[in-house]
C-alpha cells in the first residue's frame, strides 16, 4: 500500500493534468468542458484535504507551497470558465467558496507558523480578494451579487485585524 506521500503526489499528478486539459479547453472555448476538468481539481484536491486534516497532515510548508495555490488555481479556474459560460452568480459562489476553503486550510497556519507561511497565505488570499474586486466592479450592480461577495471582503478585513 502507498504512503501518504505517494498517494499526495499522485493526487497532485493528476490534479496538474486536469488543470492542462482544462486550459486547452478554455483556450479553444469549450468552457463546459474546461468547466468539468476544473472541477475535476477540486474532486482530486478532496483527497488531500482529507490528509491535512490527519492526525499526521503533510508540513505546513508543503501546504502553503502545494497545496493551497492548488486550491487557488482550482477556484479561479472555474470562476473564469463559469464566467465565459455567463453563469455569472455560480462564479461568486465559486469564489466564496474557494475563499471560505482556503480560510479553513489555512487557520492554524495564521496562528501557528512561520510569519513567511503566513504572508504566503495571505497572498493567495489576496489572489481572490483581486478577483472579487474585479467581479464587483463589473456586476456590483445586481444586489445578490454584491451581498454574496461582500461576504468575502467582510472576512478579509477581519482576517487582517488578526493577524496585525
Amino acid at each position: 500500500m502507498p504512503d501518504t506521500k505517494t498517494c499526495i503526489h499522485n493526487v497532485m499528478q493528476i490534479w496538474q493534468q486536469h488543470v492542462s486539459k482544462g486550459n486547452q479547453a478554455f483556450d479553444s472555448c469549450q468552457f463546459s468542458y474546461a468547466n468539468l476538468f476544473y472541477a475535476d481539481c477540486l474532486t482530486a484536491l478532496e483527497q488531500v484535504e482529507a490528509e491535512i486534516e490527519s492526525d499526521s497532515p503533510p508540513p505546513d510548508a508543503w501546504i502553503v507551497d502545494q497545496y493551497i495555490p492548488a486550491v487557488v488555481v482550482s477556484y479561479l479556474n472555474l470562476v473564469d470558465s463559469n464566467i465565459a459560460l455567463q453563469n455569472i452568480n455560480n462564479a461568486c459562489d465559486l469564489l466564496v467558496e474557494g475563499y471560505k476553503s482556503v480560510c479553513k486550510c489555512a487557520a492554524h497556519i495564521l496562528t501557528s507558523t512561520q510569519s513567511s507561511h503566513q504572508l504566503l497565505v495571505l497572498k493567495h488570499l489576496s489572489q481572490l480578494k483581486h478577483h472579487c474586486f474585479v467581479l464587483l466592479k463589473q456586476y456590483g450592480d445586481d444586489a445578490n451579487i454584491a451581498s454574496k461577495l461582500n461576504t468575502i471582503m467582510n472576512t478579509i478585513s477581519a482576517q487582517n485585524n488578526t493577524i496585525h
